[in-house]
């Protein structure tokens, strides 16, 4: 009866050139087997032998009485491969298996499973069929990208982000274990040497794992090398051979044999070096930690490679596109929640100039606007929107569109499931309200006064108990989830509620100092456990006004300008922060919040500067 007998040799990697040869080997050892000179010609019907780094998978099909003559019979065969010629011998048996074959495929030739049925067919991990640019490459940049992390581990990119704990942990494989080293030791000795001065000495980075005295080490060692030669390449290597012979950390000793035959001290030990060798370089190298990316990174490291600079190049154009693709989603976002915030707090504004305008702009992100008029009316309910269409003054799309609207939404809040998609059938109906096209001014504004009148709507228990909630309420509720509401996914930023949150509030500021001061006390970081949220509130209140003040050509002038028209709160903040006094220690933050946002607000709508707006209340400073 044949039987399918699957043996698997393990061995140390062969040299580059030589998997084959094994292979062949191999196989002419079993070819004997079958051609009879050892045994009977009949019992080998079959053969086939598959190679991988350091080891090969035998398949041989036997025809024997039963399983357990199989067993004898593979028994034998293994140690007669193994023996057979002196470039085996190093091979060891690392597992078998044994199955009832199902018969011929081809007659009485072929007795083997098709390749599709049988294991992978690929000789060498992927890694090592690099070239031998391209690997040490693909090193340089995962342990650059993994310094990147390490300096920003809520780092948001358009290049994938690398965890230094995936690059440490996958140098156990082949060929990562050598490629990573071996870049590892020249890139230490080129940042120190780039270090600048008076950042000599300083602390080593806190992030990371491994031991921190082992990275203080290597940190000090690489300093020492760099002021001693200007050869990166040969520095590099003999620090990190120095290194590990000093502190123990043989990384290459082998506990057996296969394609990863180190042992797991030799494992931890390479581990302990990369951790060292991570953190020690993010210290060096912190004067870059502004980086659009690793290859930018490795272009400030690396010396004459007009490889890594076309990359570096690329990575910087790719990330200049995917910032201005985020800057101009987040102005839209904020636009649109500036102009639903003013709906639903302060309708009369949105007729006013500047209100006008702000409608105006609108048209060029509708989609944002969309999304956040559908999650507001979404939270109002379907009651106070039916009850605010009786009678309300808008064109007859937009009406006719929110009257769908308000169906569909009811029906999202009856208990029974109806089968149907009415939240999509719902952004449907708003995209139809707001198609581009002539008098889609006058559409947005429409909804938006629909939108304000559902609000007051909803306030009134009488419309809806079950769904009422005020539109302070959901004023607040939307700016706590200003990307969410309004479907917004960033790239390049790491905060993208904030961003939309201080945008919308500098859209508000050109229209009324004092909305903005109302808009600021309901931002959401002014409530919150996290004993570190107030300090930063009330800086960032202080800093709005100061810079401000630093935009007018006359901060004392402004200042008195202003005045008359600021709530007490506003009135007193501005005099003190203007003083140099800044704002009082007593008072809440929500109300320093406000009255800075007043008076910031104030002062760019006397300057006559739409642009200090963002200056003010959007630049980091």
């Amino acid at each position: 009866m044949p039987y399918l007998v699957e043996i698997d040799l393990a061995g140390p990697p062969p040299d580059e050139g030589d998997l084959l040869p094994m292979l062949d080997t191999l196989a002419a050892a079993i070819e004997e087997e079958r051609r009879g000179a050892r045994a009977d010609p009949e019992r080998v019907l079959d053969y086939q032998v598959l190679g991988h780094s350091g080891g090969a998978r035998i398949r041989v099909v036997l025809d024997v009485e039963d399983v357990e003559r199989a067993w004898l019979a593979a028994a034998t065969l293994t140690g007669y491969l193994t023996t057979w010629s002196p470039g085996l011998v190093d091979r060891t048996v690392s597992g078998m298996s044994i199955t009832a074959a199902t018969g011929a495929r081809d007659g009485d030739t072929d007795w083997l499973p098709p390749p599709e049925e049988g294991l992978p067919v690929g000789r060498r991990p992927l890694a090592a069929l690099l070239d031998d640019q391209a690997l040490p490459l693909a090193a340089h940049y995962l342990l650059a990208g993994a310094v990147r992390t390490l300096w920003n581990p809520v780092l948001r990119s358009s290049q994938p982000v690398v965890a230094p704990e995936d690059v440490v942990a996958g140098a156990a494989e082949h060929p990562w274990d050598r490629e990573l080293v071996d870049v590892l030791g020249p890139l230490l000795v080129a940042a120190a040497r780039r270090e600048p001065a008076e950042a000599r000495g300083g602390p080593l980075l806190a992030r990371g794992g491994g031991s921190p005295e082992l990275a203080r080490d290597l940190l000090h060692r690489a300093r020492q090398a760099a002021a001693r030669t200007d050869d990166d390449l040969v520095a590099g290597r003999d620090l990190l051979e120095a290194f590990t012979a000093d502190h123990h950390l043989d990384w290459q000793e082998t506990a057996g044999r296969g394609p990863d035959a180190r042992g797991w001290n030799a494992v931890r030990r390479q581990r302990e070096l990369l951790w060292a060798g991570l953190r020690a370089l993010a210290t060096l190298a912190h004067r870059w930690s502004h980086v659009p990316g690793p290859w930018s990174l490795l272009a400030e490291l690396v010396d004459a490679d007009d490889l890594i600079a076309l990359l570096a190049a690329r990575e910087v154009a790719i990330i200049e596109f995917s910032t201005a693709e985020d800057l101009a989603d987040t102005r839209n976002a904020a636009a649109a929640h500036a102009a639903v915030w003013l709906a639903l707090r302060r309708g009369r504004l949105l007729d006013a100039p500047a209100g006008r305008r702000l409608v105006e702009g609108l048209v060029e992100g509708v989609d944002q606007f969309r999304y956040v008029v559908n999650s507001a009316l979404v939270e109002l309910g379907a009651a106070p929107l039916a009850a605010a269409l009786r009678g309300a003054p808008v064109p007859a799309p937009v009406a006719d569109a929110l009257t769908d609207f308000a169906r569909a939404l009811a029906e999202t809040e009856i208990d029974v499931p109806t089968g149907v998609d009415a939240f999509g059938d719902m952004l449907g109906m708003l995209e139809e309200a707001l198609r581009p096209g002539e008098g889609l001014p006058e559409r947005v504004r429409g909804v938006l006064e629909v939108l304000g009148r559902a609000a007051a709507m909803a306030a009134l228990e009488e419309v809806d108990p079950e769904f009422a909630r005020g539109p302070e309420e959901l004023a607040a509720g939307l700016l706590a989830d200003a990307a969410d509401s309004a479907s917004l996914f960033l790239v390049e930023e790491d905060d993208a509620d904030e961003a939309v949150r201080m945008r919308a509030l500098a859209a508000v500021a050109r229209i009324s100092a004092e909305a903005a001061g109302a808009m600021a006390a309901d931002l959401p970081d002014l409530d919150g456990d996290d004993p570190r949220l107030e300090p930063v509130a009330r800086d960032r209140a202080r800093r709005w006004v100061e810079t401000a003040l630093a935009g007018t050509a006359d901060a004392d002038k402004a200042a008195d300008a202003v005045r008359g028209g600021l709530g007490p709160d506003a009135r007193e903040i501005l005099a003190a922060i203007a003083s140099g006094e800044g704002p009082p220690g007593w008072w809440p933050v929500r109300r320093v919040t406000a009255a800075a946002a007043e008076a910031a607000a104030a002062l760019v709508l006397a300057a006559g500067a739409p642009d200090l707006a963002d200056t003010t209340f959007v630049t980091p400073p």
